[in-house]
């Protein structure tokens, strides 16, 4: 009894031996079995790693190149307006407070001199006159009123501050005969009334 029992066993497990063989055989790859090992000393299955896109659009990869001078450059510019405003209005108020600040102009003297002490047919006479200020900063107004009774324009000179003296001039032409005690005198007409003259020998004889 013990030996048919034995003999059965082995047919059995025969059989099942070839069912297995013909089962991992079979031609239909949807019938094979895959056996997936795990545990210690079994390498992992290496995980694609994203495309560079994604992989920037995620933040684990920065980009190459000066991508970061670019918006540097932008934040410099920004900032150049607002100085050059900054800067020309610091400018305008110094400008406008230095000239407030200084004290107007006021003439101390005027002093005026011939070129030469006579002069003679056809010739020219060239008057300077040396107008001395203060130094304050403003604007002078004065007429020249020769002794023949001519009188030039109203005449302007600015005095900035600072500046402690102006010379202005007055030509005289001369022609014909006779002769001409002249006299030419500068009267300052704002700030103030001073002046000053100059007196030169004409004569001019026939021949």
């Amino acid at each position: 009894m013990t030996d048919e029992t034995e003999r059965l066993t082995q047919r059995y497990e025969t059989e099942d031996v070839e069912q297995t063989k013909r089962l991992d055989s079979t031609e239909n790859p949807d019938q094979v079995e895959t056996y997936v090992r795990f545990g210690p000393g079994v390498p992992a299955q290496a995980t694609p790693a994203p495309d560079r896109a994604t992989a920037i659009w995620r933040g684990e990869v920065r980009p190459v190149g000066n991508t970061a001078q670019p918006a540097a450059g932008r934040r410099s510019r920004r900032w150049i307006m607002p100085l050059t405003v900054l800067i020309l209005v610091i400018a305008v108020l110094i400008y406008f407070l230095w000239g407030r600040t200084s004290d107007p102009v006021a003439v101390s003297s005027v002093g005026v001199k011939a070129s030469t002490a006579t002069v003679t047919c056809g010739q020219t006479e060239r008057l300077s006159a040396v107008i001395a200020t203060n130094g304050g900063s403003g604007k002078l107004t004065y007429q020249w009123v020769r002794s023949d009774g001519t009188t030039s324009d109203v005449l302007t000179q600015n005095m900035n501050k600072g500046q402690h003296q102006t010379t202005v001039a007055l030509l005289w032409n001369f022609d014909g005969y006779g002769t001409l005690e002249a006299t030419a005198t500068l009267h300052i007409l704002r700030p103030g009334n001073a002046s000053g003259s100059a007196a030169f020998h004409y004569t001019c004889t026939k021949p």
